[in-house]
Parts: C-alpha cells; structure tokens; sequence
C-alpha cells in the first residue's frame, strides 16, 4: 500500500483510495495480459501446420497452396549451400 503524505487529511485519505484502485486495475489488467499471452500460446501451437495430410492434397483450381501462413520452416541444414545444391 502506499501512503501519500498530504497536508489535509481527506485529501490524501481520497488519493490513497485512488491509487490503490489505480492499483488493483493494474494488477487485473495485467492479469489479463497474461491469460491472453497463454491463448494466443496454446492457439499458436495448435494451429500450427500438419504436414501429415500432405500427400493427399489435390488440386482445388488455385495455382498455390498456402501452409504454415506463408512462414517457411527451413533449417540451417536446408538454407546452407555448402555442398552446392
């Protein structure tokens, strides 16, 4: 709890009550921000792509197929053109 130190006793009784519900806004908005930090994890995770089904894809008329979101997932190994593929 902080205590503010005021010449007029209600007035700084009514900016201690103000700050601690300042405070405990904050304490739930960052609540909040964690809980959807942790939803937007977990959909990340789950949306994440399945390359499983890839062969049996067909065509639908489209002349590309987006997966992963456009984001390739390439390894070091995969980008190095030390061998000269």
């Amino acid at each position: 709890m902080v205590k503010y130190i005021h010449p007029h006793p209600t007035k700084a009784k009514k900016i201690e009550a103000q700050i601690e519900r300042a405070q405990e806004k904050n304490a739930k908005l960052i609540s909040s921000i964690n809980h959807n930090k942790k939803q937007l994890h977990v959909s990340f995770l789950t949306s994440s792509a399945n390359t499983s089904n890839l062969a049996n894809l067909t065509y639908s008329g489209k002349q590309e197929v987006v997966m992963n979101n456009n984001i390739p997932q390439f390894t070091r190994n995969d980008l190095t053109i030390s061998k000269g593929d």
